[in-house]
């Protein structure tokens, strides 16, 4: 096992003959279920009544529905290789490059609600090293590059340090249907592992951070709070709304272990693999295992945001949080403003720093601009800040809104079972 794999213009072109080919996706949950639902809204720190009371829902709209970027669930599951399998996969064409995670641009088309059976196509639509584009590495007209670049300066722990953009098209159609639910395009940053030291990197030494009994006290206000100025089942109509209006914000964290394996009780990821499977996985990938010096196990690379040993091959001082958490956060700031009849119809989301084990994070948003009254949509920009000022994402959504009837924006029947 190679423990410190460098990028080569070899490797680099290898992962471009994959673009524009389009592949399935496994999804995690193949048909939308209440408990899937549930699961999924608890692990991302959301108890919406919408998402988790049937009672509720049903009074409100109709029926359960998921949020938003459960989407995401239907093109992510963890990598699987029987026993008797004699396949192998190259790490996407970069094998043992490491990946941090700079941006991402949803779409929804409708709410996502029990009975909905889930089909996903996954396709490269870039591999971009930004020092030395060429012709044809990124084939997606959406994707901007421009801002994972500076998200990425942003975040990055070797300051400087070669990055090579892997850019992901996911697709979801209704299973039966072919109704098309919506998709996401996914921003990686390839960085090479060991590149720099935690010490000399751009984050340093990371000291945990230690709450003192009043700010803990606060916290635990923000939260007592929250609920109360969740919309719920009563409409915020677009007539209502102002450019200047802000969003009652949202705390999450302390981050800990507990907060990951809470949420991948509803999400999976390529890597959470354990015994036989694991063994299966790290003999088929070897470039992308590593070994704890102190025990001479295995570790994958999800293990980044808790394991120090992985941490340090990344370059980054302590554990940090999962992309996909962090976006579902923003998300959540604005389901519970927006109220159980309006939608998400776009949520871009960028990375500014690691939020590591131990921080809280401060979430608020404003509403920044707003349609012509045909169209009912407002924009709302968002913003993360850890518990001590220091800004780690920037994001905007775009929400329609219900008119003066208050009627849900969206069909309540549509995908109902």
């Amino acid at each position: 096992m190679t423990s410190s794999p460098r990028f080569t213009e070899e490797m680099i072109e290898k992962a471009r003959e994959e673009i524009d080919r389009e592949r399935p996706a496994r999804a995690h949950w193949g048909e939308v279920t209440p408990d899937a639902v549930r699961h999924f809204a608890l692990g991302i720190g959301d108890d919406n009544p919408l998402w988790v009371s049937k009672r509720h829902a049903n009074e409100s709209v109709g029926s359960i529905l998921a949020p938003p970027t459960f989407l995401w669930t239907s093109f992510m599951t963890p990598m699987f290789f029987p026993s008797e399998s004699k396949a192998k996969s190259s790490g996407g064409g970069m094998p043992g490059m490491q990946a941090l995670y700079a941006g991402c641009q949803f779409r929804f088309t409708r709410p996502l609600r029990p009975g909905d059976k889930l089909r996903a196509t996954s396709t490269r639509r870039g591999v971009v090293d930004h020092a030395a584009r060429v012709e044809n590495d990124c084939t997606e007209p959406r994707a901007d590059l421009s801002r994972a670049a500076e998200a990425m300066d942003s975040y990055n722990p070797n300051i400087g340090g070669r990055t090579v953009f892997q850019i992901e098209h996911h697709q979801c159609v209704e299973a039966e249907t072919g109704e098309f639910l919506g998709d996401l395009i996914e921003h990686a940053a390839r960085v090479e592992p060991e590149a720099v030291a935690p010490e000399h990197g751009k984050y340093g030494a990371f000291t945990p951070r230690r709450y003192t009994p009043e700010e803990l006290a606060h916290i635990g206000s923000l939260y007592a709070k929250e609920a109360q100025h969740r919309r719920g089942a009563e409409p915020r109509r677009w007539e209502d709304v102002h450019v200047g209006d802000a969003l009652p914000g949202l705390v999450k964290g302390p981050m800990t272990v507990l907060s990951y394996s809470a949420f991948f009780a509803g999400f999976a990821a390529f890597f959470n693999l354990t015994d036989r499977v694991l063994y299966n996985f790290a003999s088929r990938f070897g470039e992308s295992v590593k070994i704890d010096p102190e025990t001479g196990i295995w570790l994958l690379p999800e293990e980044m945001h808790w394991h120090p040993e992985m941490t340090r091959i990344l370059g980054m001082p302590y554990g940090f949080d999962i992309g996909s958490q962090r976006v579902s956060w923003l998300a959540h700031l604005v389901t519970d403003w927006m109220g159980d009849h309006a939608w998400i119809n776009t949520l871009d989301s960028w990375f500014l720093r690691p939020i590591f084990l131990t921080e809280a994070v401060l979430i608020s948003g404003r509403v920044v601009d707003k349609s012509a009254p045909s169209d009912r949509q407002v924009t709302v920009a968002i913003e993360a800040k850890t518990f001590d000022g220091e800004p780690v994402s920037e994001g905007t959504a775009v929400v329609t809104l219900p008119g003066p009837d208050g009627a849900p924006v969206w069909s309540p029947h549509a995908g109902a079972s």
